[in-house]
Formats: structure tokens, sequence, C-alpha cells
């Protein structure tokens, strides 16, 4: 597995594969659903990806930025982004990212 990132450095690594290209699935759409108890325990670690995030995106409140749909789809897609496929594909499949989320975030 390889070393842990700080989240900016994680965030940065994505915007370098070219998470920039490519909006789609951030459109102003609800997201419905509930947390796993895994992501639960996780949260921590997600809300300083988060912060460091709306840092980068100069969004000087994180708890307002919390509430913003486009804001929390734009994590998702960063972090998708720095992931590598299992086959080292620029593009992870939905698993490989699932996998990732749970051993590999900073």
């Amino acid at each position: 597995m390889p070393p842990r990132k700080e989240p900016k450095a994680f965030l940065q690594g994505a915007h370098a594969k070219g998470s920039g290209r490519s909006r789609q699935g951030i459109n102003g759409n609800r997201v419905a659903g509930t947390l796993s108890d895994r992501t639960k325990v996780n949260y921590r670690k997600a809300y300083e990806l988060f912060e460091a995030l709306c840092e980068l995106r100069g969004k000087r409140d994180p708890v307002k930025w919390a509430y913003d749909m486009e804001t929390l789809k734009d994590v998702v897609h960063e972090v998708t982004w720095k992931i590598d496929g299992r086959h080292g594909e620029e593009a992870p499949s939905e698993n490989s990212v699932k996998i990732a989320w749970r051993i590999s975030l900073p």
C-alpha cells in the first residue's frame, strides 16, 4: 500500500492527474443516502480532506461549504481522479474507488 499523503498533497495530485478536465455528475442534483458505520469512523479523515479542498479553492468557511452540494460532489470528484485504477488505468473503476476510499485516504 502506498504511503498516506497529507490532504492538500492528495488533492493537488488529483488535480495534476486531470480532475479539472471533467465535471460530469457535479450538476446540482440532490444526493440521497445514509452513511455506513465505516464512513462514520473515517469522518475525521474525510473532513480533513474536505477542509484542504476548501482551502485550495479559497472557500474560507468549510462548515458553510459542507452544505453546498457542488462542493461535496467536487470532493468525491477530486478523490476519484487521484486514485489509480487497479490495472494502472487513468480513470479507475467504481470498485477501485471504493477500495481506495476504505484503505488509502490520508
